[in-house]
């Protein structure tokens, strides 16, 4: 079987031989439609988060020296338009530093009779405190969580410049392959790879195709990602026919190979075949046995 590490070295190969671009290109989606995708850039903030001094609780807003000594004995009295009352991301009124918590204060008639002093800014969320004008918020290469466009949002940042989504394309093969959920006879397979695949690829932030399933054709499997889809970077799981066709890309000694690994007692392993591509396609084949836990054993991306 071949190793991952091998596989992998030659599907590098065989782009790098088919000038295939080293990155996809980049867009630049709405904040809403961002997670999960790859920044291109540093992201910096636009504006301060909160943009100004505002009341971290309901209360009133006071400056915080008329509130020394007060207590639950020995209330201080604040007089009417020497505090003003304020909720919870209100901006702080000018000329007052601090907040008095609502439990903390008892009205009587338009006084404020205040059980606890404040320190100044007190109950108040100043001004930049999660993140400051122009604080770089990600760096170029992070896979954008909620909270980062969250955070971008509140910076002022509407869009993000990122990398399109890779497309995978997954086109199963076989005489005996049939879509899942259609009525099967002795010798039929359900075709289970391509969700199991195409899962996998959204998973890791692809975006996946899948064909309809191909008949044991070889010319037309071979025409099939670049006459019919305009793809890139593109995965061509190619599932094995049991038989006198085996269509692994390698003729008869990879069938060879295969019939000696099934004799050890172990599935056909996977084998990359070089890649192709024209400059709008860039495509390889992997070869993937039918069942899904070989197939998941077959697999690099598990």
């Amino acid at each position: 079987m071949t190793a991952v590490a091998e596989a992998l070295e030659l599907w590098y190969s065989a782009c790098s031989g088919a000038s295939c671009p080293d990155r996809v290109e980049q867009v630049r989606p709405p904040l809403s439609r961002a997670v999960g995708r790859v920044t291109a850039e540093t992201v910096w903030a636009l504006r301060s988060s909160p943009p100004f001094d505002a009341s971290a609780m309901d209360g009133i807003a006071v400056r915080a020296s008329d509130t020394a000594g007060a207590s639950g004995c020995a209330p201080v009295v604040i007089p009417a338009g020497v505090y003003e009352v304020v909720d919870t991301g209100d901006p702080l009124p000018e000329d007052f530093d601090a907040v008095v918590m609502r439990e903390h204060v008892r009205f009587a008639l338009d006084d404020a009779w205040l059980g606890s002093e404040v320190a100044p800014h007190q109950n108040v969320r100043s001004i930049g405190e999660d993140v400051v004008s122009n604080e770089l918020l990600l760096l170029e290469g992070h896979r954008l969580r909620p909270v980062d466009v969250a955070t971008c949002g509140a910076a002022g940042v509407t869009d993000v410049l990122v990398r399109r989504k890779p497309m995978v394309a997954v086109l199963p093969t076989g005489d005996k392959m049939r879509p899942i959920g259609a009525d099967i006879t002795r010798g039929q397979f359900h075709d289970t790879n391509s969700l199991m695949f195409a899962s996998q690829a959204e998973e890791i932030g692809c975006e996946a195709i899948v064909l309809p399933i191909e008949p044991d054709d070889p010319e037309a499997i071979s025409r099939r990602p670049e006459g019919r889809h305009r793809l890139r970077p593109v995965d061509h799981h190619r599932g094995r026919e049991r038989g006198s066709r085996r269509l692994h890309g390698g003729g008869d000694r990879a069938a060879r190979r295969a019939r000696r690994a099934r004799r050890g007692g172990r599935p056909p392993g996977t084998r990359l075949c070089s890649g192709r591509s024209t400059p709008h396609r860039c495509w390889g084949r992997q070869v993937i046995p039918y069942r899904p836990l070989s197939a998941l054993s077959a697999s690099p991306h598990r």
